[in-house]
Formats: C-alpha cells, structure tokens, sequence
C-alpha cells in the first residue's frame, strides 16, 4: 500500500458506509480523537500527503492504493471520530459499470413508458421529461413497472449495501473486499523508534509482535521545502 499517483484516470468518489469500517476496523473508529490520531500514523507509514484537501474541514488527506487499480482508499484526518474520515475513489469507467445494471434498467423503464404514450414521441422533451415524471410519481406505477420489465435493482446501490458479503452483486462484492483489505492494511504496525503504533495510536509490544509492521515512508525525517510551498500558495493565489 502507498500513496496514489496522477494517473490519468478520472475518479470519482465519496464516504464509506460505516458498516464496512466498523467491520473492518472496530468499535475503535468512534473514539472521539481517533480521526486525529490517524494523522500521526499516516505522515509516519506514507509521508507528507501527496494530495491536496479541504483546509478548514481536514488537516490533510490520503489516497491510497488497494489491490485493484481502479479503486482507492481515501482517509482524510480530522478532529472527529475516524469514521468520519475515511471514504473511497473509483475510477469513472468502473463506476459507470457497477451502475450499468441501474441505468439500463431506467432505459427500459422510459421505453416501456414510451409504448404506452406513442404520441409523445413528437413532444418537446420538457413535456415528455414532465409527462413521464408525473406517471413515475404515481402510487399504482411502481407495480406495474415491476411487471413489466422487473424490480428496480437496489442490490446494485454502492453505498448501502455493504454487509454481509452474501446476495450483493459480483462487481460490488470484488470492491467491498477491495476496501476491506485496504483498512485491515492499516491495522499493520509502524515504528517511532521502538514504539509501535496503528491508525488508532500506540499498541504494545505483544499486539505488534502477532502481525508484520509497515516500514516508515522514506520520506521520515524530512523537513517540507518551504520555498516550494510557498511558491504553490503564489501560483494559485
């Protein structure tokens, strides 16, 4: 696991669903200074971040690898509860994907809508857009849609259905293990001198002897180019 690079790609994202961070990672994600103590274990395993953030809500943020190429583990510390920090990207053309069965699925909703209104074929599309939103809204179209051409697939959703592994799509359940085993990853134990820690602070010598540590970025010990910082603020000011 390290930091993600620029890679071309076009990602997209959002928060996790707090099922699968208490699964992976424990009641300790409410403790109310664990978001902040985070900090101290990402600068030590993955350096000074490589990607910008929002500076009045975060102190910094992390994008991190997992073990697909088109996922990515976000952890943004803040003075809150870790599971408040820690989200997930996805590149654009996998989302478009786990969200395939959805959209065709509208498609065929709008079609089978169409051939019971042929006349509106020839309508502005404001009216048609009007028309069909009013028929959606209705009580009794639900039921009949479902008929037609099947329920709505809900098991698809990315974001609330995280738990248990069983009955979720392939595409979703290869993603949520993704995600999982990148949070487990942080459970791994780095070094300040002697002294191992984890996301969630200092552990003892027993616990860190039951699992292989991290190493240190390469980058510890070394003091941010000011000048080069500065330099940025300049640039974008």
């Amino acid at each position: 696991m390290e930091q993600m690079t620029s890679d071309g790609q076009i990602w997209s994202g959002a928060a996790l669903d707090n099922k699968l961070i208490f699964e992976a990672l424990g009641a300790g994600v409410e403790e109310p200074h664990s978001g902040a103590t985070a900090f101290a274990y990402l600068w030590r395993r993955f350096g000074p971040p490589a990607h910008g953030s929002d500076e009045h809500k975060n102190l910094c943020c992390y994008y991190l690898t997992t073990n697909r190429s088109d996922v990515a583990l976000s952890v943004y510390p803040k003075a809150l509860p870790l599971f408040y920090s820690i989200g997930y990207l996805l590149s654009c053309a996998l989302r478009r994907e786990l969200e395939r069965p959805e959209r065709e699925w509208g498609d065929a909703r709008f079609q089978w809508w169409l051939s019971l209104h042929p006349e509106m074929r020839t309508k502005e599309k404001q009216a048609i857009s009007e028309a069909y939103w009013a028929d959606m809204l209705l009580p009794e179209t639900a039921e009949r849609v479902a008929e037609a051409i099947g329920e709505f697939p809900r098991e698809q959703d990315f974001d609330s259905r995280w738990v248990p592994w069983c009955g979720m799509p392939k595409l979703a359940m290869r993603i949520n293990r993704c995600l999982y085993a990148a949070m487990r990853e942080l459970l791994r134990p780095v070094y300040v001198r002697d002294v191992p820690i984890t996301i969630f602070g200092r552990i003892t010598d027993e616990e860190a002897e039951q699992q292989s540590d991290a190493p240190r970025s390469k980058y510890a010990g070394y003091g941010v180019p000011l000048a080069a910082m500065d330099k940025l603020i300049a640039d974008n000011d």
